[in-house]
């Protein structure tokens, strides 16, 4: 993998119709931004750069703009805490990076039938992930929360060099196993390659003559197709339980007040449950928008909705704290984090769900899992759930 990367910094979309990708190319300068530093990824030189810098970077955003030049802008899960003053993060944190590309061309995937060796090193188990389950429920007695998402690392190595193009032609190639939000970026001066084969908007935006129209689409509840192996029936069953409805009527309730919270304009539901179907999985989504002035900032919209409520829970600071505590203070990072992408009229975020940072040096990638979880909950569906949504992105391997 490492000869494949030949050392070019690039990201690679995929486009609406979701038949064809667009490499961002040609780096005009990139950063890694972490709470009092920032990392220059062309010149591999640090700075002293406190974090309320970027944001004033950010305030400067806003959708007037044509953006001809492509943008990319990962923020890492732990920038949530910064932005929702929730808990104090390690300096060592990464809590954005953000590319800024001078060229873009079409990007034909590379399809292979070959299938990785990919090995699972460090995973926790049915024992502990059942005592958290515990930890969490008494919260949610306890009123702190009424619901939290909870989420668990798993590492897995693979052997040998895999050249990046094989891998995300395996991962992508076939149209039906690809998120809407599939997107990479590759940064040989980290060694890292991120990875998401997301289906989940935190928002997207449609630029109008005199003001913005945003939605974003939270997803909740979970069911493997391979139950009945019929779409139909297994969206009957969807809809048929109410802790799932419970779940995404709730972070929908919590979404739809951080789009009014945005310039204080009402927010709308589009639709209240939909199915959405992904690698193994049917999910069930909620639709909403707001409308918005022109002259709304990037921030202004970061503040109001990161990190997504559906991978944090309800109320979404209180939640964020507890789970720092549970989840044993481990970050997150890429995962669960956003990527936002800036080009032209491809203006949107993602939840990174189905996401994976790959360690190009080390050979070994990191992959997180988790679900919402309510007094309904049961912690051996809770863990099955899981671990369905690990094999949603390894089945592509």
């Amino acid at each position: 993998m490492r000869e494949a990367l030949n050392n070019e910094i690039f990201s690679l979309v995929a486009l609406k119709n979701n038949s064809s990708f667009l490499k961002f190319h040609d780096l005009i300068e990139g950063y890694v931004y972490y709470k009092n530093f920032r990392f220059n990824i062309k010149t591999q030189t640090k700075e002293r750069y406190p974090i309320k810098n970027y944001f004033n970077l950010l305030n400067k955003i806003d959708f007037n703009k044509d953006f001809n030049f492509p943008r990319i802008i990962h923020l890492f899960y732990e920038m949530g805490h910064i932005i929702n003053k929730v808990v104090s993060i390690p300096e060592d944190n990464i809590l954005a990076i953000d590319l800024k590309y001078l060229s873009y061309s079409p990007y034909k995937l590379k399809k292979t039938n070959q299938k990785f060796k990919i090995q699972k090193k460090k995973s926790i188990s049915y024992s502990y992930y059942e005592k958290k389950i515990l930890e969490v429920k008494k919260h949610l007695i306890d009123g702190n929360s009424y619901q939290l998402n909870l989420t668990f690392p798993i590492e897995f190595s693979f052997s040998g060099k895999i050249p990046f193009e094989k891998l995300i032609g395996r991962i992508w190639g076939n149209p039906k196993n690809r998120g809407a939000y599939a997107h990479a970026s590759f940064i040989p001066t980290l060694k890292k390659i991120f990875i998401s084969n997301s289906p989940e908007c935190l928002f997207q935006i449609k630029k109008g003559k005199s003001s913005i129209i945003l939605w974003s689409m939270p997803i909740k509840g979970s069911v493997n197709l391979k139950e009945t192996g019929n779409l139909k029936k297994t969206w009957e069953i969807l809809k048929k339980c109410k802790k799932n409805q419970a779940e995404l009527f709730m972070i929908s309730d919590l979404i739809r007040n951080d789009l009014s919270k945005i310039e204080k304009a009402n927010a709308k539901v589009i639709f209240r449950r939909m199915p959405l179907r992904v690698p193994k999985i049917l999910h069930q989504y909620s639709l909403l928008a707001v409308e918005l002035s022109k002259n709304v900032t990037l921030l202004n919209i970061i503040r109001s909705l990161f990190p997504g409520g559906s991978v944090t829970g309800a109320p979404k600071r209180r939640s964020m704290e507890i789970l720092y505590e549970i989840e044993s203070k481990y970050p997150r990072g890429f995962y669960c984090g956003s990527t936002i992408i800036l080009h032209k009229s491809l203006l949107a975020a993602s939840i990174n769900i189905r996401s994976a940072t790959i360690d190009t040096i080390n050979e070994k990638f990191l992959y997180g899992s988790g679900g919402g979880i309510t007094l309904q909950s049961n912690p051996k569906m809770e863990f099955e759930e899981m671990n369905l949504k690990f094999e949603s992105f390894l089945k592509n391997i």
